[in-house]
């Protein structure tokens, strides 16, 4: 995997800035291990286009393609998502205070629910 991380960067690596680096690293280690690790963020620019293929494509290459329903591509982008965005100022506020990590995840997982509007407990 770190030589398939290499080999995919190598020919980008001068001009980009770190957090262009994090975007595709995450977006990479997604597609090739379908996790992150437990400390990853998924940063703005961060996408998943599912599974199948080959190679990973590129965002850009998605973009330009018409929707299409048999394949869902997820997009973190908070600065065009403003939903997205107000959602994470909330999730920060909810748990701004809270010192424990158990409760810290209990919390997230409570808003989390609520937006997607399952169990409330």
């Amino acid at each position: 995997q770190q030589l398939y991380f290499i080999l995919m960067f190598r020919p980008t690596l001068e001009g980009n800035t770190k957090a262009q680096m994090a975007k595709k690293s995450s977006t990479t280690l997604y597609w090739t291990t379908h996790k992150l690790l437990e400390n990853q963020r998924m940063e703005d620019g961060f996408y998943d286009p599912g599974r199948g293929g080959d190679a990973l494509p590129s965002l850009s290459k998605l973009l330009r393609e018409p929707a299409d329903s048999r394949r869902e591509v997820i997009l973190v982008d908070g600065d065009k998502d403003k939903e997205l965005a107000k959602f994470l100022l909330e999730a920060k506020r909810a748990v701004s205070f809270e010192t424990d990590n158990r409760e810290r995840a209990k919390r997230l997982a409570q808003l989390v629910g609520r937006r997607l509007g399952g169990n409330r407990n």
